[in-house]
């Protein structure tokens, strides 16, 4: 069988005009630009609080085996965007720890939590619900207020966790 001849990386780029390379480094990166994780994981974390009712949220990455979670985003927290916590602290580290949604009447119940007790979220009753992937933890999402924890309960809520 005869085989053809493969053209090489060079001519192939010299018969690829400049121009060209240029638009196609463009296109992908403006399709790359539409997967980054913050970006999305804002548009996620504002139309769950939209669902639910909720005046602030928001969303961590989990790293179980490293035994920390980054708060990767937020609306009206003030936890401290983008640090890391141990696995034990928060309203994260109870939901991780109860594998499941966690609720609380009030914020001021959550062992070793991040908001300042003089904010007034303080008292505001709080919801954490664990997104998994490959039945791991990967993210944690969580909303203030009551309107959120009774949102949760409505028979269009149940079987999401």
């Amino acid at each position: 069988m005869q085989q053809l001849p493969t053209p090489s990386n060079t001519q192939d780029q010299q018969h690829t005009p400049p121009s060209q390379l240029h638009r196609i480094t463009e296109l992908a990166g403006g399709i790359a630009a539409q997967f980054e994780l913050v970006p999305l994981l804002e548009r996620v974390r504002g139309h769950a609080a939209a669902l639910l009712g909720c005046e602030s949220d928001s969303i961590s990455i989990v790293q179980e085996t490293e035994g920390y979670y980054r708060k990767e985003v937020d609306q009206g927290v003030g936890c401290r965007e983008g640090q890391t916590f141990p696995l034990t602290e928060g309203l994260t580290g109870q939901t991780l720890k109860t594998h499941g949604r966690f609720n609380l009447d009030r914020y001021a119940f959550v062992p070793v939590g991040h908001i300042d007790p003089t904010d007034p979220r303080w008292m505001s009753a709080v919801l954490g619900v664990p997104v998994t992937w490959a039945g791991r933890s990967t993210f944690d999402f969580e909303s203030d207020g009551h309107r959120a924890v009774d949102a949760w309960h409505r028979p269009w809520a149940q079987g999401r966790e």
